[in-house]
């Protein structure tokens, strides 16, 4: 059966989206490690599995790396804590 070229574009359209999609997804999970690392790394422990998921759940980059940036300011992971759950309520 020979596909017609609509189907044959569709079909492109398709991969290059789904590349993209996964392109993205790969960003933002490894930014959301890379923020874990940093945490483990500056406070010297591990952080708390409910503030680890909640960075891993978070599907926003820009928010990512505002986080990353508070990590980076934060004086203690507390005050970290606290800078994601400001964040986390408003709808994050």
């Amino acid at each position: 059966m020979i596909e017609s070229q609509v189907v044959n574009r569709w079909k492109a359209e398709g991969k290059t989206e789904g590349l993209a999609e996964g392109e993205a997804k790969g960003k933002v999970e490894g930014a959301a490690g890379m923020l874990v690392q940093l945490l483990r790394k500056k406070f010297r422990v591990e952080p708390p599995a409910d503030l680890v998921a909640v960075i891993e759940a978070c599907q926003d980059p820009r928010q990512l790396a505002q986080w990353q940036d508070a990590a980076l300011d934060a004086a203690t992971l507390e005050d970290f804590r606290r800078a994601v759950e400001a964040t986390h309520r408003n709808g994050v």
